[in-house]
């Protein structure tokens, strides 16, 4: 079961994603799976004993309170000592500490890199003899690195999907799949549905199956018409896939036949790198069908 939020219309239809009054995206509803207790026999009360006799207790005898009385005694206070020797040491531990990481960061980094080191043991030649050039550096020379991040700043946040952009790119197709029916353009027509797709009351008819129902349409009738109107079109939140809802009047003219009805429908696509598919296509209400 599925609820719209917004005008809480309810659906059965497991494949209906958006609400038919105003395109809202359909949510799942849960139905309380908690099963109802019953009892069958009902609960009583505990058996209840009757008083029973107490024997009396003879009263103890009143303790006689005694009282002490204290007398304050002299508090010593020992002198403080001096926290100077403490001081100093902490100092010169601290000192030791920082020391001896600095050391080992710098043991670490030459063990690293050689270059490093090497300069480290070569403290005889001077920089001032590096060349400005980085052709004419020594190979030992090592350039430091910027460890700033080489983002750019001006990088822009990725795009957001437009809806309106999404629905004027679903009334094209839905405009160009009409304009295919009315041409006879079977080929254009057929390329307009996907691999596999729900075709009304058939499941998984492909794109060649449909273009021959088209073609055998277009071999009896001179003339088709179809017209489309109070066109809905709902985007699903991720921007790849997108329903309409429509309703569609049509009429096929071959002289003395006429064929003519109208249908309220809904077709379901689906992009496909930059194109949108036909992966669905069926009628939710037939309003009137002659032949």
């Amino acid at each position: 079961m599925k609820r719209c939020p917004a005008c809480s219309s309810q659906y059965s239809d497991p494949t209906l994603s958006f609400c038919l009054q105003d395109g809202t995206p359909l949510v799942e509803v849960k139905q309380s799976t908690v099963d109802t207790v019953s009892f069958s026999n009902p609960v009583t009360a505990e058996k209840i004993f009757p008083t029973q006799n107490f024997v009396d207790v003879p009263q103890q005898r009143p303790v006689t309170e005694v009282r002490y009385q204290a007398y304050p005694q002299p508090m010593t206070i020992k002198p403080r000592g001096s926290r100077k020797g403490l001081i100093a040491g902490l100092s010169v531990l601290s000192g030791i500490v920082v020391l001896g990481l600095g050391i080992v960061g710098w043991m670490y980094l030459a063990s690293r890199n050689p270059a490093l080191a090497k300069m480290n043991g070569d403290q005889s030649q001077p920089m001032a003899n590096v060349s400005a050039n980085p052709a004419d550096r020594p190979a030992d020379v090592v350039t430091p690195i910027s460890t700033k991040s080489t983002t750019s700043s001006n990088t822009a946040p990725a795009g957001k999907i437009d809806p309106d952009s999404v629905r004027k790119q679903i009334t094209g197709s839905v405009d160009s799949w009409k304009s295919a029916a009315e041409t006879c353009n079977v080929s254009d027509y057929a390329n307009k549905y996907g691999e596999k797709v729900e075709y009304h009351d058939r499941h998984g008819v492909t794109a060649a199956e449909i273009k021959g129902d088209l073609q055998k349409i277009c071999d009896g009738h001179s003339t088709i018409t179809i017209n489309v109107d109070n066109m809905v079109v709902a985007v699903d939140a991720e921007g790849d896939a997108a329903t309409a809802i429509f309703d569609k009047e049509w009429r096929y003219e071959a002289s003395p036949k006429l064929a003519q009805g109208k249908a309220h429908v809904k077709i379901h696509f689906r992009k496909v790198g930059d194109d949108w598919k036909i992966v669905s296509e069926e009628y939710l209400k037939a309003y009137y069908a002659k032949n």
